[in-house]
Order: structure tokens, then sequence, then C-alpha cells
């Protein structure tokens, strides 16, 4: 199956998220593939960056596990925080 596309532009601000609400369910994260918002309970990443939702991880990894350990702990990192 082909890479999906990531988008960066939201990764910073999820990350900022996650970092002052960690699991507050009325938090919305913004998912890196779709841009869809979602609460932490559907998403999945490496302590905030990386995230994407469980219905992306599946379609394109086949599991949200699988997502986690090929994409979200994977070396690339994202691109610097601008400012």
């Amino acid at each position: 199956m082909k890479k999906p596309k990531i988008n960066w532009e939201f990764n910073w601000q999820n990350i900022d998220n996650f970092t002052k609400h960690k699991f507050d369910g009325t938090i919305e994260y913004t998912c890196l593939i779709c841009k869809e918002k979602k609460d932490i309970f559907h998403m999945v990443s490496d302590g905030g960056a990386k995230m994407i939702c469980t219905l992306c991880a599946k379609k394109y990894y086949g599991s949200p596990l699988t997502a986690v350990n090929e994409f979200c702990l994977s070396r690339k990192r994202p691109r610097k925080r601008k400012g």
C-alpha cells in the first residue's frame, strides 16, 4: 500500500496540547494524515508527536500497533518548530 502524505503543520499544536492536557478526553487533536479532529482515545502517537487517528492507522498500517511501530516510533523526526 502507498504511504500516506503527512501534514506536519499540525504536529507542534498536537505536541503542545498533549504536553498540557495529556489524557483529557475533551481536547481534540488533529490527525497528521486525514486532518480530522478527534479525542486522545482515538489517536496513536509518540508522546504527542506524529499523532494519527486510529482509522488512518488501520487504513495505512493495518493496525494501530503497527502504525506506532512503523511511523510514530520511526527515526524520521518532524520538522523543527518555526519561530
